[in-house]
């Protein structure tokens, strides 16, 4: 389970995301896993498209309300 993945921004477009993340893919494949779910705020943009790069696809929708 990965909280939140998050580059600093003077750290950003140098490729650690995506090493940290073909490692994940990595050592989740060898522990028998074959499915990563990664959920983007739908305003954050920029992670979205990062993802989408690394080969994730949209699969749900989660809508929220605020009540208050």
């Amino acid at each position: 389970y990965i909280s939140d993945l998050v580059i600093l921004p003077q750290h950003r477009n140098q490729g650690i995301g995506e090493a940290l993340m073909k490692k994940t893919e990595e050592v989740t494949k060898k522990e028998g896993i074959n499915l990563i779910k990664v959920y983007v705020l739908a305003k954050n943009v920029k992670a979205a498209d990062f993802y989408h790069r690394m080969g994730y696809r949209d699969y749900d929708i989660g809508l929220t309300k605020e009540l208050g």
